[in-house]
């Protein structure tokens, strides 16, 4: 928190003693003598001033000042004697003998200085910043006070003030030294309007930047003399010496004034002391801005003043402001701009900053044209002097360099320069040390200061431009055209004068440019030779002296005579690049494109004054003489710019881009006499390299031999380099070659001449464009005004054009690429005759590719080839053949001269498919001046283009979209034989394939035995090799890669598409209002078309091998809803699947056969009694089945597979049967699924359909012998059940499936038994052996409840049978059942007991019972509870007491089936128990457990019987 000053205390008492006089005085006087720090001054100073004492304001003011100036110079003492305590502290802390005493006084003497008051140690800014706010202070009370007088005395004068004013300012000027200080005060002087004010605050300000530079200037010279000095003096200690008298005193000289304080070199590099050149001219172009507006705003005041009193009609007040403004521009403004940029006595410019007198250019150019010329011409001159400083810098920093080396190498040998030497060393180092600090413009790069000069000149031109006086006008325009000789800056000058709209002087600015192009060639042309040979001959000169090695006597006068020649030239501008030949190229064609621009844009004004003439006036009164004479002047500009452009420019690319900038305006003869001088360049480029490549290839082949072998010591031989000298000589001798050309790129400008020919095509289709659209307009405004005469002569030239452009594509242009761009062009612009030609020009170019790839991959396939047989024979130590070895060497020299080709097959093959789509697009829009056969010629040639079917595929759907029907049907035919030749070829390569297998398995079989092939056999391996080779390389994707089959698929549906569509398009024109045919013709041609379909469709299921890809057509077919040509096609695939079953079967005989003919050799070859021919019979017989079965067609099928497609079909046809209302062929497609898919519901509507019983028992017998046959895709419940419904017994005993303990399959034999019994009782006897089948398997697995129901129609129907039923099942159960078991099988025969006493059969039950019995004695624990069922009354409870073993106990036991014999089902246990002992008597005396069947563990319980 601020504590209460001194300053505040006398404040408040001085509000109230204020005014009473001496007392008030007296307080002024206490205030001095109390208060020191300045910042309470100045506070105090605002407070006199907001009370209006003015009088206190202006002494405490001054006496400010001077206690300002009292601190800053006790600070600056103590600064300097503290700095000699610390230095002096060091020094004693470094001694140990030093007194302490000493140093305790002066670590005191910096304590105390510490301890001073704040203001006391105000910093050097603080103070000065105080000042500008005291100064301030002044000047705004002296205003106040000037304010005051003239508010409370109107009338008075104000003469005193302003005298007081006047001399406040200058009081305070004196003390305010920092410019930017001033400045802020020349911005306080402007909001009181007072500009003379303001300009001698500037005048100050100015004058104390140049002093400050001076003293900035002075202390860098002294500080890097000194570092000069010293370090000299530090090197000459090392060899033991000092400095010589004069250095040793200026050394002396500068340290003291250092020392003094007088210099100061400390604040020079600490990075943040504004005191450096580019602030100061920060500093002065602000000042001058500010000055220059302190005029210019008096003269804008005036000249608005002006305006008003001319809008009022006030004449005489707008002259006297008029004379006002002018008095003000010729002599203040004049003279505050020649205080700025004018030299004053021996003094620089205050602004020498080329960049800051362009922004004082710009800023007088408003006001006074004259001065900015004046400007302009001083810029120009300030960087010619800038470039003469940097030249002069460069030689400086040479000779320096030179200077350090010598220095340097005598320092070495204790030696130093001569005096006279030493001291130019030391002026040169402090000097180049020194030019480091100049101002950054010094330093700007060429190219900026290109740009600046331009911009300086820009401003002149609008300044000359603005001059009144046209004499004078052009004068200053020719003295600013002699100051300006880079090409560079005149171009953007004439683009400027172009762009403001003074065109002549544009075409002016233009000729001097070009002069100058060509004066800067001239002097290059002089200078480059000797320029590059003497920089040849020391760049030799150096390499030699690095190996010690001098320069050859005559080499050495060489050079001094180069040196001599170039320094008798004329001197070489700074802005041009002797090493870049084409320098101005790009600035010549952009002076060009300027000047023919202009002359344009004159012609189009023209044109634009000429129809407001004819439309505004009447003919009489326009001077058609003098248009025509203006027309005519202008084209002969145009043409000698035309001339010139075409003698100027030889290069192509140059040439293109005027062609391009002249296309932009449409000038369409220009750009074809551009266009053909470009083609003409290109030419002659050519002619120049084809004669200057093979000798510089050959040159330059011998010249790296000859270094290689000079690399080994060795030399080329005298032949070689005869010859070497030779071709040396012939270069020379020939035509130059462009600088811009490359000798060894031979498609360089392939590019510029596809441009080129392009650019002249738009340009001749833009004419035609715009004859057509004026013809149009003139039709559509006034018919009558139509010249036919005129349009056609302009058509005919056209035309013309055209032809000219075809005519050079077939001379120059050789890529179809290229070709292809061009026609991309002609799309829409309705010129199918361009078109025509072109497409049939770049189908000659595809095929000349495809005959040079051709040609040079059978090169290199053929020459690698036989270099990977090389290599393999070298890794077993042996090589090539002679014959051969010298057929690799001719095939690598073909190689190497080969041309290359610049397509491969794909790109080939692209090429054609969109050269045919532009001829296909432009033939067959609409409208068309063609004639029909043209059309349909073409049409057919574009469709000979397609070589990939899915091309023609897309080409079809094309000519349907257009409603060309006819075209798509013919074009859906080459389709279909493209695709046969394509299928025909990839045989072809398949079996080429496998013959090349075949020999490379014979060849390496040869050589595991050490042996090789026969010539011949080689022979024919390297030409299959070479063949299935180029086969990679030259054939296209789509066929390497293709699905013909997929192919096929798609293009018959788009030829079944086009068919339908033709016949649709047809009914649609039947009952158009447009329809004339008679209703026979349209019987006729409905016919015709329909047949056509048909035959379409017939045509195309013929190239279609997989039923997927016939399914898929059919498949369409129904989308499409045309159900006949579903029937034909679904006829047609059922065909198809005969034959492939066919084939199947075939193959399996075949198969079968091979089987047997291997087991019958292997047989054979045991034998003895088979003679060797015999046996060799054999084999010959097998190998031929096995080469027919390996030739076989992979059907990739089954039967299962046809199967289904044969279901799949049948139902198809069955829909469109429907639709169509045929019935029987519902029927017919029923049958022939039935046979493959026996289902009930076919079965019931074949019945259905066939009416005639006769009939449909044939059918019905047709169709038993599939349903007995069919093991896959239908049950044997299903088929039983089939049977059973139309009573066919037979056939269903035939298949009644086996038993498997399914219930089901029990209710089926039920069924069928009642079935049977029910319709003919007589084949109940054929079912017998199923019932005993069943019985047994039922009875093992110990499901007796569930046989119940069949037996009990056994038991009905033959009661005879059922005792040798039941007899023949026990057996068989009775062969593996278990002792546990034995209670179940009795319940089962207590159950047969039951049937015999029912149907009064106990005799046949105990004759049974007997014969058990006796069978099965040796099972007694079954006897005994045999003879329990015997007895005539038994207990049950009895039967039963005895318990059921445990769950486990005894061990399972499985039947000869492999199941187990455990029952199914369980009887429940009753709740009684039986006694054990009569079902389990004692044992018989005599006999042991081991004799009796015991019950096994593990067997699980037996079910209780009831």
């Amino acid at each position: 928190m601020a504590q209460f000053s001194r300053a505040d205390s006398v404040m408040v008492e001085m509000e109230v003693e204020v005014g009473e006089g001496e007392k008030g005085s007296q307080m002024v006087q206490s205030f001095f003598k109390s208060v020191e720090d300045p910042e309470e001054m100045l506070k105090l100073i605002k407070e006199m001033r907001r009370m209006e004492e003015f009088a206190l304001v202006y002494t405490i003011g001054w006496e400010s000042f001077g206690r300002i100036n009292v601190i800053e110079e006790d600070r600056q003492n103590r600064e300097n004697r503290l700095n000699i305590v610390r230095n002096t502290i060091k020094t004693l802390e470094a001694k140990k003998d030093s007194s302490p005493v000493h140093l305790k006084n002066l670590k005191l003497e910096l304590t105390l200085a510490g301890l001073l008051p704040n203001h006391c140690k105000l910093s050097a800014q603080r103070l000065q910043e105080i000042k500008l706010n005291v100064a301030k202070e002044i000047l705004s009370t002296s205003f106040d006070q000037k304010n005051k007088k003239i508010k409370d005395f109107p009338t008075s004068s104000t003469e005193k003030e302003d005298e007081a004013i006047q001399t406040n300012l200058n009081s305070c000027l004196d003390e305010v030294t920092v410019p930017s200080h001033l400045l802020q005060i020349v911005d306080q002087l402007k909001t009181t309007g007072s500009h003379e004010l303001m300009r001698k605050v500037l005048y100050k300000t100015q004058d104390r930047i140049n002093e400050l530079r001076k003293k900035l200037n002075n202390e860098l010279r002294y500080k890097y003399e000194r570092e000069t000095l010293r370090g000299e003096r530090e090197a000459l200690l090392k060899i033991k010496k000092e400095l010589n008298p004069n250095q040793q005193s200026r050394l002396e000289e500068i340290t003291k004034k250092i020392s003094s304080g007088i210099i100061d070199v400390e604040t020079q590099d600490n990075g943040v002391d504004p005191r450096n050149h580019n602030k100061y001219d920060d500093l002065t172009i602000e000042t001058g801005k500010r000055l220059m507006k302190t005029v210019t705003d008096e003269i804008d005041v005036l000249l608005d003043h002006k305006k008003q009193a001319l809008a009022r009609k006030q004449a005489e007040l707008a002259n006297q402001l008029s004379s006002q403004s002018n008095r003000l521009i010729d002599f203040v403004l004049k003279s505050s701009l020649e205080f700025i940029v004018d030299e004053r006595d021996t003094e620089a410019p205050n602004v020498t900053n080329p960049f800051h007198l362009l922004e004082l250019a710009k800023i007088v150019l408003k006001y006074q044209p004259e001065f900015s010329i004046a400007l302009g011409t001083k810029i120009r001159a300030r960087i010619e002097e800038l470039q003469v400083e940097r030249d002069e810098a460069d030689e400086m920093d040479v000779e320096l360099t030179n200077l350090s080396n010598e220095r340097s190498k005598l320092l070495e040998q204790w030696k130093n320069l001569s005096n006279e030497k030493q001291e130019r060393y030391f002026q040169l180092k402090a000097e180049n040390k020194i030019s480091e600090h100049l101002s950054s413009y010094h330093f700007e790069s060429k190219t900026k200061m290109d740009q600046l000069g331009a911009d300086a000149s820009e401003v002149t031109l609008d300044a000359i431009c603005d001059l009144k006086d046209s004499q004078e006008q052009e004068s200053e325009l020719q003295k600013l055209l002699q100051d300006i000789s880079n090409p560079v800056q005149l171009l953007r000058l004439a683009e400027h004068a172009r762009d403001t709209g003074v065109r002549e002087i544009a075409l002016q600015v233009g000729d001097r440019c070009q002069a100058m192009i060509f004066r800067m060639e001239d002097l290059a042309r002089a200078r480059r030779p000797p320029t590059l040979e003497l920089r040849a001959l020391r760049l030799e000169e150096s390499n030699l002296s690095k190996k010690f090695i001098k320069l050859s006597e005559e080499k050495l006068n060489r050079i001094k005579e180069l040196e001599v020649n170039i320094a008798a030239l004329p001197k070489w501008p700074h802005f041009g690049q002797l090493e870049n030949p084409g320098q101005y190229e790009q600035t010549a064609l952009d002076i060009m494109n300027v000047m023919t621009n202009a002359i344009l844009d004159t012609r189009a004004e023209l044109d634009e004054k000429v129809a407001y003439m004819y439309k505004n006036q009447s003919p009489e009164t326009i001077d058609k003489k003098k248009i025509k004479q203006d027309y005519e002047v202008l084209n002969q500009k145009m043409q000698a710019m035309v001339q010139v452009c075409l003698k100027k420019f030889n290069h192509p690319d140059y040439l293109l881009k005027f062609a391009e900038n002249m296309k932009a305006r449409k000038e369409t003869d220009v750009v074809f006499k551009v266009g053909e001088r470009c083609l003409d360049c290109i030419r002659h480029i050519q002619k120049l390299r084809d004669e200057r490549y093979p000798l510089e290839k050959e040159f330059t082949s011998l010249s790296t031999e000859k270094t290689e072998l000079n690399k080994l010591k060795r030399e080329l031989e005298p032949e070689k380099l005869q010859r070497l000298h030779k071709l040396e000589l012939d270069i020379a001798a020939l035509t130059p070659f462009p600088h811009f050309a490359q000798v060894d790129n031979f498609t360089q400008f392939e590019q510029t001449k596809l441009s080129a020919i392009s650019v002249m095509l738009d340009s001749a289709l833009n004419s035609s464009d715009e004859i057509k659209k004026k013809s149009e307009r003139q039709a559509f405004q006034d018919p009558s005004s139509i010249d036919e005469t005129s349009i056609k002569e302009q058509t005919e030239k056209v035309n013309g054009q055209l032809s000219l452009v075809v005519d050079m594509i077939k001379k120059d242009v050789f890529d179809p690429r290229h070709i292809l761009s061009l026609i991309q062009k002609l799309d829409g612009r309705n010129q199918p005759n361009v078109v025509i030609e072109l497409v049939t020009i770049g189908k000659n170019r595809v095929d000349e590719c495809e005959k040079v790839a051709k040609e040079y991959e059978t090169v290199k396939v053929s020459s690698q080839l036989l270099e990977n047989e090389r290599e393999e024979l070298r890794q077993r130590k042996r090589d090539l053949e002679p014959e051969v070895l010298e057929k690799l060497e001719a095939l690598q020299l073909e190689l190497s001269v080969k041309r290359k080709p610049n397509t491969t097959a794909d790109e080939r093959d692209e090429l054609l498919s969109r050269l045919s789509k532009h001829l296909l697009s432009a033939v067959t829009a609409v409208p068309t001046t063609l004639a029909q056969h043209v059309v349909s010629d073409n049409i057919k040639y574009s469709l000979n283009l397609l070589n990939n079917p899915l091309n023609v595929i897309s080409f079809i759907e094309t000519l349907r979209t257009k409603g060309l029907f006819d075209e798509a049907v013919m074009a859906g035919e080459k389709g279909q034989e493209l695709l046969s030749r394509l299928r025909k070829s990839e045989e072809q390569r398949t079996i080429k394939s496998k013959q090349l297998q075949t020999l490379v398995h014979e060849k390496e079989g040869a050589e595991r035995k050490r042996k090789t092939l026969d010539a011949k056999k080689m022979e024919e391996l390297r030409s299959l090799q070479v063949s299935v080779g180029l086969d990679q390389v030259l054939l296209p994707q789509f066929i390497k890669n293709s699905n013909y089959e997929e192919q096929t698929v798609e293009l018959v549906k788009g030829m079944m598409s086009t068919a339908l569509d033709s016949v649709e398009s047809f009914e649609k024109q039947i009952v158009s209002e447009t329809n004339n045919l008679k209703p026979k013709e349209i019987d006729q041609k409905r016919s015709a078309l329909n047949k056509r379909c048909s035959d379409t469709l017939s045509q195309g299921l013929k190239h279609l091998y997989d039923m997927e890809s016939i399914m898929a057509l059919i498949t369409t077919l129904v989308a499409k809803k045309q159900w006949t040509y579903v029937i034909q096609a679904g006829l047609f695939a059922e065909e198809k699947v005969d034959s492939f079953r066919a084939q199947l079967r075939h193959a399996d005989s075949l198969k079968t056969q091979l089987k047997d003919a291997e087991e019958e050799i292997l047989i054979n070859s045991l034998k003895e009694n088979k003679s060797a021919a015999e046996k060799q019979k054999m084999i010959d017989r097998a190998a031929a089945l096995k080469n027919e079965v390996q030739t076989l067609p992979d059907l990739s099928t089954s039967y299962e597979i046809l199967d289904s497609f044969v279901i799949e079909l049948a139902n198809t046809i069955i829909t469109a049967a429907r639709a169509e209302n045929d019935l029987d062929l519902v029927r017919d497609q029923n049958v022939l699924a039935f046979k493959v898919d026996a289902k009930q519901e076919r079965w019931d509507e074949i019945r259905a359909l066939t009416e005639d019983q006769s009939e449909w028992e044939k059918i019905k017998n047709e169709l038993v012998e599939y349903v007995m046959k069919r093991e896959t895709g239908t049950s044997n419940k299903e088929k039983i059940e089939l049977l059973l419904k139309d009573e066919l017994y037979d056939q269903a005993i035939e298949i009644f499936p086996s038993p498997t303990g399914d219930t089901e399959e029990i209710n089926l034999l039920v069924r069928f038994w009642l079935e049977i019994e029910k319709n003919k009782p007589q084949k109940l006897e054929l079912l017998i052996p199923v019932v005993s089948k069943y019985i047994k398997r039922y009875f093992h697995s110990f499901q007796f409840e569930e046989i119940d129901p069949l037996l009990d129609q056994v038991q009905r129907q033959y009661p005879g049978l059922i005792v040798p039923l039941y007899s023949a099942a026990t057996d068989i159960l009775l062969l593996n059942i278990l002792p546990s078991q034995y209670n179940v099988l009795v319940g089962a025969i207590k159950n047969l007991k039951k049937r015999l006493i029912a149907m009064d059969g106990k005799d046949v039950w105990e004759q049974f019972l007997a014969e058990f019995k006796i069978k099965h004695k040796t099972k007694k624990r079954l006897i005994q509870m045999m003879n329990l069922v015997g007895e005539s009354c038994w207990d049950l409870k009895a039967l039963l007491a005895k318990p059921a073993p445990k769950a486990g106990a005894g061990k399972k036991r499985s039947n000869d089936n492999g199941e187990s014999n455990t029952p199914k089902k369980h009887a429940s246990i009753p709740a009684f128990q039986l006694d054990h002992s009569l079902l389990f008597p004692p044992l018989p005396a005599g006999e042991s457990a081991e004799e009796m069947e015991l019950e096994e563990p593990g067997t699980p319980p037996a079910p209780a019987f009831e």
